[in-house]
Formats: structure tokens, C-alpha cells, sequence
């Protein structure tokens, strides 16, 4: 006994059973799972499940932004024959619907499978800008697809300056990594770097016969106020002319958080040159920035 049973406006299977039996007189073929999906591109997987004693010379997936797409679509070859085969359809637009068919082609003519659909990953930019007194390293302007993460951002001190840390939009908060990576853009955001001037300000008093043996500096530290819970130590070197750094003093964000700290260095010996600078570190122990020299 023979039907025929008109599946699809693009084509026809004409089947014919025999006893228990079934047999199409073209391929059948099966459209499976859509994988990897991306803003411009993803996976089809497809079986060829029989092929009635015709060679099938081509199979693969078609792709179209409307419904029912075939081979004058954009469409891959994945091989011939039976059995399982995947498809990887590139080119896409970010945030777009997209239809895909399986599909079998063989001398009686072409077979689709189930018509199945997908929609591609959002597109999101990400911009990081650097305030005044310090610039950044690596890709200012990004753009990435819905859950990507950026690639890495340096902030870079200029002289007499430190990197305190970022802030930013679109969900992005606040962070003192540096270099600082974004993960799991969801959004656009725009992220700025921020950095403090840190100046070094002092006075020599000298000795003076029995009154005073050595003399002293009094040294003013100051930088724009910060958050005292901010990971940052400030470092106080001091050296002669230059040569033989000695750490004179170590001093916590919460020290400067109205923006100014004043210590004295004793024991100055009279008639030598000193030299001061600050050196600002993060909690991992990395230079973020420094002052200028001061000298006594």
C-alpha cells in the first residue's frame, strides 16, 4: 500500500509500508540541539536517520532570519551519508532570531527537518577612561557579548600621583584591581579610573649649639581625602643625596582620610642633603603611584 502525505510546501515524502517496516521514498533527516550559541555564531547538530537505498550526497544546516529557511539560504555541507553530523553557522548578528532546518539531499531530491530556533547574544560596549593624573594601558573602548569579560585594564600613576580606584555604570560598582578585569557584562558601562595627587611638603629645623644634637625634618604629607577603609599603604623613604633608601614611616589610608598627615624624622645629621619620597602601594604590595622628591 502506498500514501502520500505533503509535508511541507517545498516538498513531498511519499511513503510505503512493509509489514512492520516504514520506508520514505527520499531521507529522512532530524534537527537536534542548537549548542555554543554567541553573538555571531552557533551550533547545529542534525542526524540523517534513513536514506531508503539512496546515497545522500549532502547533508547540513540552512539558516534565515525567516521561518522554513532551505538551500537558497545560507545553508553548510557537513558530509554525506547517514548518522549524526554538526553545523557551525557563522556570520550572525548579535540579538537576532534565527530559524534553522536540518537537512538530507539525495538523487530523489532534498528533505528538511524540524523548523527550530535560536536568538543570538546581545552586544555590549564597555568604556574606561582615566581621570586626571594618570592614564590607562590596554583597550580604552570594548565590545563584548552578553556575559563575556573584558580584556585586562591598567591604571597607570603619572608622577606625583597614585591610582585609588574605579568606579562606574551599568551595574559595574566600584573596585581597586588593578589591572581590573570586568566580568560578566550584562550592560554598557563606562568605567573611570580616578587618581589622587600626593605632595610632600617639609621643613629642616637645624640644631642649634646644645639645644638640639641632630637636626629635624618635619615632613607634611597631603592628598585629596580618601576612604580609610581603601587596601593602600603609603610609604615614607628617605636617602642621602639619593643613595640608601630607608623606610622612615608607614602610613595607612585611614592616616590621610581628610587628606593630610604630618610626622617628624629625627636624628638628621647637620650639613647632609636628605631626600623624601612617598611610595604607594596596594594590598597585593604593588606600585600604584608616588610623590615627587622633597628635599632637606
Amino acid at each position: 500500500m502506498m500514501s502520500f502525505c505533503l509535508l511541507d510546501p517545498k516538498y513531498f515524502l511519499h511513503d510505503w509500508f512493509l509489514g512492520d517496516s516504514q520506508c520514505p521514498g527520499m531521507a529522512r533527516v532530524e534537527t537536534l540541539d542548537i549548542e555554543d550559541v554567541f553573538g555571531a555564531s552557533a551550533t547545529v547538530r542534525g542526524k540523517v536517520t534513513m536514506d531508503c537505498g539512496l546515497e545522500v550526497t549532502a547533508r547540513g544546516t540552512c539558516w534565515s532570519t525567516e521561518p522554513g529557511p532551505d538551500l537558497s539560504d545560507r545553508h553548510t555541507v557537513d558530509g554525506t551519508g547517514m548518522g549524526y553530523f554538526k553545523s557551525a553557522l557563522t556570520g550572525l548578528e548579535p540579538n537576532t532570531k534565527y530559524y534553522v532546518r536540518a537537512y538530507a539531499t539525495s538523487s530523489a531530491g532534498t528533505v528538511f527537518g524540524e523548523n527550530k530556533s535560536f536568538i543570538t547574544k546581545k552586544a555590549f560596549k564597555v568604556i574606561f577612561e582615566a581621570n586626571d593624573g594618570g592614564s590607562l594601558l590596554g583597550e580604552s573602548s570594548q565590545e563584548m557579548l552578553s556575559g563575556d569579560s573584558s580584556s585586562p585594564v591598567k591604571a597607570i600613576a603619572a608622577e606625583g600621583s597614585f591610582f585609588v580606584g574605579w568606579t562606574g555604570d551599568g551595574g559595574f560598582g566600584t573596585s581597586t584591581d588593578n589591572p581590573l578585569i570586568v566580568s560578566n557584562v550584562t550592560s554598557n558601562m563606562h568605567i573611570v579610573a580616578h587618581f589622587s595627587p600626593i605632595r610632600l611638603q617639609g621643613e629642616r629645623i637645624t640644631s642649634r649649639g646644645n639645644t638640639l644634637k641632630h637636626d629635624i625634618g618635619e615632613i607634611d604629607i597631603s592628598c585629596d581625602a580618601i576612604d580609610a577603609a581603601l587596601p593602600l599603604v603609603f610609604k615614607l623613604y628617605r636617602s642621602i643625596d639619593g643613595a640608601g633608601r630607608k623606610l622612615v614611616a608607614q602610613i595607612a589610608a585611614s592616616d590621610l582620610a581628610d587628606g593630610n598627615h604630618r610626622l617628624l624624622d629625627t636624628r638628621l645629621d647637620s650639613g647632609t642633603r636628605y631626600h623624601y619620597e612617598v611610595e604607594v602601594l596596594n594590598h597585593k604590595g604593588e606600585n600604584v603611584g608616588g610623590s615627587e622628591v622633597l628635599i632637606l
